[in-house]
């Protein structure tokens, strides 16, 4: 048992509950220069976002109430990617090339139809890559 942090030692809790709902909440990876960063859980993040369409075991997002600029969420296993719909760019995210090439190559043919449902806040499904 440890005190909880910013307590005057009257709050304890057991090392091993907290741990487990942090998993819960983060997953641990390393960037490129090897520094820890806490990642928010796909399955929080993701679970309540539309999908839009799937190919190639990737699936494709949307969330009308997320942050600017307009983009999607690319998930891939593990791995995700935020792409802007308007320069289609990578601008976050751990996808391998190989699955970042499909999505924009389906990103390509749907860019005006990603822009309108942005706009819009209107959900379609759209047809995945063939």
């Amino acid at each position: 048992m440890q005190h909880a942090p910013g307590t005057s030692g009257g709050v304890l809790f057991k090392t091993n509950e907290i741990k487990s709902r942090l998993d819960k909440l983060y997953k641990v990876r390393y960037d490129k220069k090897w520094q820890l960063q806490y990642v928010p859980a796909l399955n929080l993040i993701q679970k309540n976002m539309p999908e839009i369409t799937r190919f190639y075991g990737i699936i494709i997002k949307l969330f009308f109430a997320d942050h600017t600029p307009p983009h999607f969420h690319a998930i891939y296993g593990e791995h995700v990617g935020l792409f802007n719909i308007e320069t289609l760019e990578m601008m976050e995210g751990d996808l391998p090339p190989r699955a970042r090439k499909l999505v924009l190559e389906w990103a390509k043919t749907y860019k005006s139809d990603l822009t309108k449902m942005w706009n819009t806040q209107q959900f379609q499904k759209l047809p995945p890559l063939e």
